[in-house]
């Protein structure tokens, strides 16, 4: 084999490698496209319906009327319409609410780790544990699937927002940024959770 069919043939490799990195750096466990993010179990577990597309974002809410005003889940498309970001937005009274808000936590941390990565979720482990303890102050038994975890005495800066506490949080990961928000959506205080992916 010559030298020149060589390097093509390692510079094909390398570009398959390149194209599967940038794949997985995408938005985590979402897939490629709008499709393949309808297919997982995040989408499915929480009944997820599209609503709408304003330019090449792409709207849903939850089927279960009681929690359709209540959260609304985004994805970023681009020209070629792969992910390359995607946005959870849960109202503050709906996070607020006591033993209702166990449901916003569960839509939250499970958002979070659709949209990172294996390496990334490590990364962000302590906040995700963090979102899925039930709050101090809730009296109520809660039937939970795992033995809870030992929370550190002080908030992460994270958590801190997701409390409502800090206006916004922001953590690089391996293939773009995660940011926690505190605003007002269409006239609703709201938390906005946004994964963007470093692909464009």
């Amino acid at each position: 084999m010559s030298i020149r069919r060589m390097f093509r043939v390692a510079s094909i490799m390398l570009g398959s490698l390149g194209a599967k990195e940038l794949a997985l750096a995408g938005t985590g466990e979402l897939g490629e496209n709008v499709e393949q993010a309808r297919k997982t179990e995040f989408f499915r577990w929480f009944h997820l319906e599209e609503t709408g597309r304003t330019g090449s974002v792409v709207h849903f809410k939850p089927s279960a009327e009681k929690f359709r005003s209540l959260v609304t889940v985004c994805l970023s498309l681009d020209s070629r319409q792969r992910l390359i970001g995607a946005e959870l937005v849960l109202s503050r009274s709906f996070i607020d609410s006591g033993v209702e808000g166990m449901f916003a936590r569960d839509i939250a941390k499970s958002f979070l780790r659709v949209v990172t990565s294996p390496e990334e979720r490590r990364a962000i482990g302590g906040l995700i544990g963090e979102i899925e303890q039930p709050p101090a102050n809730l009296s109520t038994t809660l039937i939970v699937r795992e033995q809870p975890r030992r929370l550190p005495v002080a908030p992460s800066p994270g958590y801190w927002t997701f409390l409502g506490e800090q206006a916004h949080y922001e953590q690089g990961l391996a293939g773009g940024r995660i940011r926690l928000e505190n605003r007002v959506v269409n006239g609703v205080p709201s938390l906005v959770i946004y994964r963007e992916s470093r692909r464009k």
